[in-house]
């Protein structure tokens, strides 16, 4: 999540800044509306997330259910513009 949308200062962050939630789910939706109205028709598969089990990549500590949240409302936001897209879930080992 871009620093802006999770309200995290990068300066006071150890690691990846982009690492915390939205503050705000209708902000991360409004920007991936733009970013899907622009980029649908070269981009058939969206992951949301990369590894968002683990501790590094998903802060302060993984949430399967606020993770869940976001992929229900972006796949929703995603499939309105493209209902043709395949929404994936980030996946690590």
């Amino acid at each position: 999540m871009p620093p802006w949308a999770s309200g995290v200062n990068p300066a006071r962050v150890k690691g990846f800044p982009d690492t915390f939630p939205a503050k705000q789910l209708a902000d991360w939706q409004e920007y991936v509306r733009q970013v899907v109205v622009r980029y649908h028709k070269d981009v058939q598969y969206w992951e949301i997330w990369n590894e968002e089990n683990g501790e590094d990549f998903y802060k302060p500590v993984p949430n399967a259910a606020e993770y869940v949240g976001i992929l229900k409302a972006t796949g929703s936001t995603i499939r309105r513009i493209d209902p043709k897209a395949k929404v994936v879930l980030g996946g690590s080992r």
